[in-house]
């Protein structure tokens, strides 16, 4: 449709323009080469006011990508006083900044920047080791968590499957952000998994700072805004899908190298890889084959929230000032 309005306009101007040339203005005498100056300026005019208008239509696309596109569900869930206390306590998590590590490498200084520094961040964790004089401590954050939740699920606007998935998301950065990781503590190589998880949160509140900066700045326009919320959701999704099995599986699951990709098609791959060759070994009916299909069924209900889990990220990633 713009096309075609552009195509009139222009169109209409090549129109004024010849009548001008060949035809003159009634009642003012020009010669012809001032008529093709008409004529040149006619054109030049009409073009910048399209090019405005094209421009203006633009700015505001840009303008309205926070606003834009809310479900009828959003839209109720938005007016409850539980959502907004709940995006409170998500952006709560957003505020909080990568630590920064400066470090001497061969005699030249170099910066580290990571979220995943563990007791540095918990104020519960000083010298003193005093728990009682702080109100951010690991285990106040998540009991606050637990209260949103049981608020959340009374709004009947949140199903059981998103609701575990929000709870799954939320632990896993809260202990991110808020506990020491114990792989730093290994002498050998951790499990692929267990690192690939641990760089998906690394990269996911790294993102989410990035969008949030770049909407702050007005530097991101509609077509980047939805890839980098996508990109968001693509991590969102892999943590939930690792989380599952690794919250869910004493044992190590050593598949996989450094270099593969970590998506979540590979991360699949990798539990079915090592499942495989376990009930292999017992044969049917053995523990290995129990414990895949508890697994299973538990990444089942957690992917059947991926779909709509999609829009309640977004929101909570939107109205930022």
């Amino acid at each position: 449709m713009g096309q075609l309005i552009k195509f009139l306009i222009i169109s209409i101007a090549f129109l004024i323009g010849f009548i001008l040339l060949f035809f003159g203005v009634k009642k003012i005498n020009l010669k012809k080469d001032k008529k093709y100056g008409i004529f040149i300026i006619t054109i030049l005019s009409i073009l910048t006011f399209s090019n405005c208008a094209n421009s203006q239509i633009n700015n505001n696309k840009t303008a309205n990508i926070i606003v834009d596109g809310q479900s009828d569900r959003m839209k109720k869930l938005n007016n409850t006083i539980e959502w907004q206390h709940f995006k409170a306590f998500w952006q709560n998590m957003d505020n909080v900044s990568p630590q920064v590590t400066i470090f001497n490498q061969n005699g030249e200084l170099e910066m580290y920047k990571s979220y995943d520094f563990g007791f540095n961040n918990n104020k519960n964790n000083n010298k003193n080791n005093n728990k009682n004089n702080n109100e951010d401590s690991y285990e106040q954050i998540i009991d606050k968590l637990e209260i949103h939740l049981e608020s959340l699920k009374e709004t009947k606007l949140i199903n059981e499957n998103e609701l575990l998935a929000i709870e799954v998301i939320c632990k896993e950065r809260i202990k991110h952000l808020y506990q020491f990781n114990s792989l730093l503590l290994l002498h050998k190589m951790p499990p692929q998994m267990d690192m690939n998880i641990n760089a998906s949160l690394e990269n996911l509140e790294f993102k989410i700072d990035t969008l949030i900066g770049f909407k702050n700045n007005n530097v991101i326009n509609q077509d980047e805004y939805q890839k980098a919320l996508k990109n968001i959701n693509s991590e969102v999704n892999n943590i939930l899908f690792i989380s599952t099995i690794l919250s869910n599986y004493n044992g190590s699951i050593y598949e996989g190298m450094q270099s593969d990709k970590n998506i979540l098609d590979n991360n699949k791959k990798y539990f079915e890889t090592h499942f495989e060759k376990l009930r292999k070994q017992e044969g049917e009916n053995g523990e290995s084959e129990k414990k895949y299909l508890e697994i299973k069924t538990k990444l089942e209900d957690i992917e059947q929230s991926f779909s709509t889990l999609d829009e309640l990220i977004n929101d909570l990633l939107k109205f930022r000032s």
